[in-house]
């Protein structure tokens, strides 16, 4: 099924999986989602779909979204793969035998939360005061 207007979780067609890892056999099909509940401050990405080298560890695949959002040094960003924040260490293709939707392709959502003691208070203190604030992370993602 192709992504529809609005869809909140894009899926590949029917082999297209196959075809996109016969073509580039290196790369791995990842879709990098906003996760719902994000601070409005955060741009939404130019584009959801990566075609992501398989040894490419996950630390540098957040630099990649990161510089591909504009966000500010003070701005932290997490990256979760089926509800797990995972290791910058970790590499993406192990990241990917792990993760992959039934479809074939990786579904990331990115999270923020401000740091350093910017913006309207420190993120323990927002966190804090959320009526749902333990289950806050489960409800913001996809």
């Amino acid at each position: 099924m192709a992504k529809l207007p609005g869809d909140s979780n894009p899926t590949l067609a029917h082999g297209e999986c196959e075809s996109i890892l016969a073509k580039f056999p290196g790369r791995l099909p990842v879709f990098v989602l906003r996760g719902r509940g994000i601070d409005p401050t955060i741009p939404n990405l130019p584009k959801t779909k990566f075609l992501v080298p398989r040894d490419l560890t996950f630390g540098q695949f957040n630099y990649v979204v990161r510089r591909q959002l504009n966000l500010a040094p003070d701005k932290a960003l997490f990256l979760f793969c089926n509800n797990t924040l995972l290791l910058g260490s970790q590499l993406m293709s192990e990241v990917y035998a792990a993760h992959k939707g039934p479809d074939g392709a990786l579904r990331v959502i990115y999270m923020s939360e401000s740091t350093f003691g910017s913006g309207s208070g420190s993120s323990s203190r927002r966190l804090n005061s959320h009526p749902a604030a333990d289950t806050r992370w489960d409800a913001a993602l996809l």
